[in-house]
């Protein structure tokens, strides 16, 4: 059986966040170091991290069918 992966609700919100702040100003600096550059930055990372979460379940998927396959009971 396949394992779920892993989606964020967290992500689709900041990156509906993000294109609202773009539509204001694709420039906007709200302070104490938050950039609309940072802000993508960090929305890019937490996507990357969760792809390659959700890539390593299937290769363990993979693997696991794998070795049920070619194992003779």
């Amino acid at each position: 059986m396949a394992r779920q992966k892993r989606s964020s609700r967290t992500l689709g919100k900041a990156e509906t966040r993000l294109a609202s702040i773009k539509s204001i100003s694709s420039t906007l600096d709200v302070g104490e170091g938050l950039t609309v550059k940072d802000y993508t930055e960090k929305i890019d990372s937490l996507r990357k991290s969760l792809e390659t979460y959700n890539t390593i379940l299937s290769t363990i998927d993979v693997l696991v069918t794998y070795s049920y396959t070619s194992t003779s009971w």
